[in-house]
């Protein structure tokens, strides 16, 4: 990649990060945007380098989902992201909708499916961040934004990877 990444988005057989199967990783610059398949990206140092650098400015569509899926796949956790579409359009707009399609399009964004949908998620995550940003600043929230919710996201993923124990007879499962 010849320029500063900007964006990331994962491409998946489905939106459950949980069950679906990891297909490539896409990227957004200024200018351009990248795909790299995930049999690529798995051998690939520079990659996981990037992934663990704390200096970047990064915005995300899901973090929480980014790093359950990384973690399945034996990533490392994914550091320097400072901007999640998916939290921050919350903030802005509770009803704004918490599937992939129906949040875009309420900001009129339709994807165009002869397209790689990762690609389009990484570039529109990348050109609505200044606008959701200075609605989260107008509505005063850019420290519940930064300080909780970013942080709790991290937090959750945390939880969802790590998983807890469970007793069998007390939940009468054995």
């Amino acid at each position: 990649i010849k320029e500063e990444v900007l964006s990331m988005a994962y491409d998946s057989t489905g939106e459950n990060e949980n069950t679906s199967l990891l297909q490539a990783f896409a990227f957004a610059g200024n200018k351009n945007a990248y795909l790299l398949k995930e049999e690529d990206a798995r051998d690939d140092e520079a990659f996981r380098q990037f992934l663990s650098r704390k200096d970047k400015d990064l915005a995300v569509y899901d973090i929480k989902g980014l790093q359950v899926l990384l973690s399945r796949y034996h990533y490392p956790k994914l550091e320097g992201v400072n901007f999640d579409l998916l939290l921050a359009t919350y903030l802005v707009n509770p009803d704004s909708g918490q599937k992939r399609e129906e949040l875009f399009m309420n900001y009129q964004i339709v994807f165009d499916e002869k397209k790689n949908i990762a690609i389009q998620v990484a570039s529109h995550t990348l050109d609505l961040r200044k606008d959701i940003e200075k609605k989260i600043q107008d509505n005063e929230e850019t420290s519940l934004f930064k300080d909780v919710e970013l942080p709790l996201a991290d937090i959750l993923s945390g939880m969802e990877i790590e998983g807890f124990p469970l007793d069998g007879k007390t939940l009468g499962l054995s």
